[in-house]
């Protein structure tokens, strides 16, 4: 970014960021991103608030995160976008893993209406392929 404080935000760049401070802690989200990426970050950037650390928002949602505290508030932001729960209850391993992800996404995010928002909304492919694991090994087949 340098040193442009005029420059558009890109929510490819990044998608929010959380400043955790014990009188007011705060949590920008992109304004200019999907909803259900606004909401997998709000939720995420509050669990970095909950711990107690600052942290900006990779925008790259699908990539697993090197850090552990990054891995815990996504798995936190999908919870509680999308509770494991409801997936593996609403799960249908016989559809196509792309557009089961979208549908997962829709029931448990209506404002997942595109199909790359599925990932945003049920938070990381963790929550999928936890699904799709334990459904494999409920009917004796191997995993994707």
């Amino acid at each position: 970014m340098g040193s442009n404080n005029r420059r558009k935000l890109d929510p490819r760049e990044f998608r929010g960021f959380a400043l955790a401070d014990d009188l007011a802690p705060l949590v920008f989200i992109h304004g200019a991103d999907t909803k259900a990426a606004q909401m997998f970050t709000l939720a995420h950037e509050l669990a970095h608030i909950r711990l107690g650390l600052s942290a900006v928002c990779d925008a790259r949602a699908s990539r697993m995160p090197e850090h552990e505290v990054e891995r815990w508030c996504n798995r936190v932001a999908a919870e509680l976008l999308a509770p494991l729960a409801v997936v593996r209850a609403e799960y249908e391993p016989s559809n196509p893993l792309g557009e089961e992800i979208d549908r997962l996404a829709r029931r448990t995010n209506p404002e997942a209406a595109k199909p790359s928002e599925g990932v945003h909304c049920l938070g990381t492919s963790r929550v999928v392929n936890e699904v799709v694991d334990s459904s494999a090994i409920r009917q004796g087949k191997s995993a994707p």
